[in-house]
């Protein structure tokens, strides 16, 4: 058997690996109503916008976009603490911060 021990090299070059992403391990994960914020906010985004949300998750988890972006679906559940906070970021960057009470 011939190549690197297991866990030599960290794995970086190989893209089938995953990633380690020191900025999931800071973000806290969202609770059940900042996902059904994020959801409502996300569709209520212009087009441009929306291509914006779509660049977010494919940049930071290609894995889960396919070829077709005329038809694109999130699945929230899919994706990484970090993703979720990037894209609750730049929603509250173009609609805002949220009203007092809602999160």
């Amino acid at each position: 058997m011939s190549g690197a021990p297991i866990g030599a090299g960290g794995g970086g070059d190989d893209p089938a690996l995953p990633q380690h992403d020191a900025a999931e391990d800071d973000a806290r994960p969202l609770d059940a109503n900042e996902l059904s914020q994020l959801a409502l906010h996300i569709n209520m985004l212009t087009g441009p916008q929306l291509s914006r949300v779509i660049h977010i998750i494919q940049s930071r988890q290609p894995s889960l976009t396919t070829g077709d972006l005329n038809e694109f679906e999130v699945d929230f559940y899919k994706l990484t603490k970090s993703t979720l906070r990037a894209l609750q970021s730049f929603v509250r960057s173009v609609l805002g911060p949220p009203a007092p009470g809602m999160l």
